[in-house]
């Protein structure tokens, strides 16, 4: 649809990225980018102008560097460049760590955040840990928390895991619909009602009793 309304020279304008699969699951795929030129062309018909965003911003050299050197097989048949350090960017540095259990990767995680913040004046204290997965964010951020560095999970995923929030979104549902079983449980065993298995197997049957009452007799009210 968007070939015919848009492909015979009107101007377009299309930003992306292949190596990012973000928007996948919707159906998008990276040939649409690699095919753009000639499927929306100019209105003479030659392909449109392809202005590669190949300048990072935000890493220095021997970062983009490791990364040009782990994404070159990616690159082979796709219409890509190597990213490029800006002019201001440092030399940086690339550590690489192997483990044998995740909470000795966030151990030592934690360790190099450490190092590095110290190592720095107060006004210059910044640091960022990135994850492939939102469960990937509780180990290193556990292990971070028991130093003396201040944590802060951004994110959605990490926002709600965190139990006070966790709390009050069970809160919330119960109060909007009675159905939700697994948040009223929360509620329930947790700190401020503290009701134990046996209770709650007691409550379970006597709440069936008041809805569904046994065949030939009738409910009693509580």
């Amino acid at each position: 649809m968007l070939r015919g309304l848009f492909g015979r020279g009107h101007p377009v304008t299309a930003v992306g990225d292949p190596f990012q699969s973000i928007y996948g699951w919707r159906g998008a795929s990276a040939g649409n980018l690699g095919a753009f030129d000639v499927t929306f062309p100019e209105a003479d018909g030659r392909p449109a102008t392809v202005y590669p965003l190949a300048t990072s911003f935000r890493n220095d050299r021997a970062i983009l560097t490791a990364a040009n050197v782990v994404a070159e097989p990616l690159h082979a048949g796709a219409r890509t460049v190597p990213l490029r350090p800006h002019e201001t960017a440092g030399p940086g540095q690339v550590a690489v760590a192997f483990t044998d259990t995740v909470e000795r990767e966030a151990a030592w995680i934690a360790q190099r955040l450490d190092d590095a913040w110290q190592a720095r004046p107060a006004g210059e204290r910044t640091a960022a840990v990135l994850v492939r997965r939102r469960t990937q964010m509780q180990p290193p951020g556990r292990r971070v928390a028991r130093g003396r560095l201040p944590v802060e999970i951004v994110g959605l995923g990490g926002l709600l895991t965190t139990p006070e929030v966790v709390d009050v979104v069970a809160t919330l549902r119960v109060l909007g619909d009675y159905r939700p079983g697994g948040a009223l449980m929360r509620l329930l065993t947790g700190a401020r009602w503290r009701i134990g298995p046996r209770d709650l197997a007691a409550l379970r049957d006597r709440a069936r009793l008041l809805v569904r009452p046994p065949e030939g007799g009738r409910g009693r009210r509580a």
